[in-house]
């Protein structure tokens, strides 16, 4: 029952019917905790349902819950690398630029040639500069 949930929802997401998809992950991950099976693969099955329904979530611009779930996925499996880079999105849009930079960082250990996590590190990079430069002002200004 699970695995049909998770299947629906792969379909709505390709489908771009977002939320149609959180809802099936939804009923899939209920289903996982309603009718345990075998703990590794509900594990697993979780893990990967939790960054697809983050991956939803990132695209409907619900980056909160979106960190939430890449989160959770991470806690199953720390390094999933769909997951790293989806908290670290949703870290970027929190601007949670101090976990994003780690994410990024971490993602490209375990994928150092993908080009997408590169520039999102480097663009955090320019967000946290920019931070530090406006605190500086700001002190030089009081003094």
């Amino acid at each position: 029952m699970a695995e049909e949930f998770k299947q629906q929802g792969n379909s709505y997401f390709i489908s771009l019917e977002y939320s149609k998809a959180i809802d099936c992950y939804n009923k899939c991950l209920k289903a996982i905790e309603d009718f345990p099976s075998n703990p590794a693969a509900d594990k697993e099955m979780s893990k990967l349902v939790l960054s697809n329904r983050a991956q939803a979530y990132i695209k409907l611009k619900v980056y909160q819950k979106a960190y939430d779930d890449a989160h959770l996925a991470l806690q199953i499996d720390f390094e999933h690398i769909k997951s790293v880079g989806r908290r670290g999105t949703a870290a970027f849009y929190l601007k949670k630029y101090k976990q994003a930079k780690l994410d990024f960082l971490h993602a490209l250990q375990l994928e150092p040639t993908n080009t997408q996590f590169a520039e999102y590190l480097k663009k955090t990079l320019e967000k946290l500069d920019k931070i530090k430069l406006e605190s500086y002002e700001k002190m030089r200004r009081r003094v």
